[in-house]
């Protein structure tokens, strides 16, 4: 059963990819003693994901990877913004983590993962 069509679409499947993992950065942000359990999250749905497509999709990692800065941008500073992130430093920070992940892109959804652990802390 089909709950939520916020953004439902034909059309770029790494901005679906993107729009969940984005949605774990941002609750990593917000609780990050729960940061461990929300990458575990994105790493369990990352190697589902992958594993249904075809091998001509390997472009699909890069692509999600390039959305996702500017997804976290737009949940803090969009028309949409993330109700839970009202604290200023915080808000900060994750403006920070974002900008980074556009100026010099991870390689990886792990390695995002493994990044936004020590951005929380």
């Amino acid at each position: 059963m089909a709950i939520d069509f916020e953004v439902t679409h034909f059309g770029d499947p790494s901005f679906d990819s993107a729009f969940l993992l984005n949605h774990l950065l941002l609750k990593s942000f917000y609780r990050p003693q729960w940061v461990d359990p929300y990458g575990c999250a994105a790493f369990d749905f990352w190697k589902i994901f992958c594993s249904g497509l075809p091998a001509e999709c390997n472009w699909m990692e890069q692509a999600t990877l390039q959305h996702l800065g500017c997804l976290l941008l737009a949940r803090v500073d969009g028309k949409s913004p993330a109700e839970y992130l009202t604290d200023q430093a915080l808000r900060d920070r994750v403006r920070g983590f974002a900008r980074e992940l556009i100026v010099q892109p991870p390689s990886s959804v792990a390695e995002v993962f493994a990044n936004v652990r020590s951005a929380v802390q």
